[in-house]
Formats: C-alpha cells, structure tokens, sequence
C-alpha cells in the first residue's frame, strides 16, 4: 500500500472521473436561498456571542 499522501493524490486526481450531477434550476435557487440563510443564522449566533461577556470561550 503507498503511503498515506500518495494515497490521498491519487483519490483527488481519480475525482475528475467522475462526472457532477446537474440539479434543475429552481432546485439550484432554492438550495442557494438555503444556504444564504443558514450563513446569515450562522453569522447572528457568532455576533450573539462577541457580546456575552460572561462566555469565556
């Protein structure tokens, strides 16, 4: 077996192999809609926390 990093360049150059799926359209908006919001609740949390001084973290 080749070491661990040889092992690791083959798995990313074998990755091109394989071809992406292509979702439609407005399943693409819908999941970008998504995410955008998951980074914004993602964003308020991390900002929540800058405040609280009693979260020693």
């Amino acid at each position: 077996m080749p070491p661990r990093p040889m092992v690791q360049i083959v798995l990313f150059e074998d990755a091109s192999a394989v071809p992406l799926p292509t979702l439609p359209q407005d399943v693409q908006l819908q999941l970008q809609q998504q995410m955008v919001q998951w980074i914004r609740a993602i964003a308020v949390a991390i900002n929540q926390g800058e405040d609280d001084e009693q979260d020693h973290r």
